[in-house]
C-alpha cells in the first residue's frame, strides 16, 4: 500500500510541476504579445521596422486595428513613409 501511495504521489508532484511550468510558458507569451501589440499600437518607427522585417505580423496588427476602428493607422504609415497603398 505505500508503494502504491508513493507512486502516486510522485506522479501527482510532477503533473503539479508541469502544469506549473505550462502556465509560466502561457504567461510569458500573452506578456510578450502584449508588449509587441502595446509597441505596434503606440510607436510609428517600431511598425517601420515590422514593416521591414516582418510584413506578415503588420499586416495582422493592420487588420486587427482596422476591426478595433483605427483603420486610419495604416493610411498614416504609409504616408509618414511616402509609400504607396498596396
Amino acid at each position: 500500500m505505500t508503494l502504491y501511495y508513493r507512486v502516486v504521489n510522485e506522479h501527482n508532484i510532477m503533473s503539479k510541476k508541469f502544469l506549473k511550468g505550462v502556465l509560466g510558458i502561457e504567461i510569458i507569451i500573452v506578456l510578450g504579445t502584449y508588449r509587441t501589440w502595446h509597441y505596434m499600437n503606440t510607436d510609428q518607427t517600431y511598425r517601420k521596422w515590422m514593416h521591414d522585417n516582418y510584413p506578415t505580423l503588420l499586416k495582422g496588427f493592420y487588420n486587427t486595428a482596422s476591426i478595433a476602428g483605427y483603420g486610419e493607422v495604416k493610411q498614416e504609415d504609409y504616408k509618414a513613409w511616402n509609400l504607396t497603398q498596396e
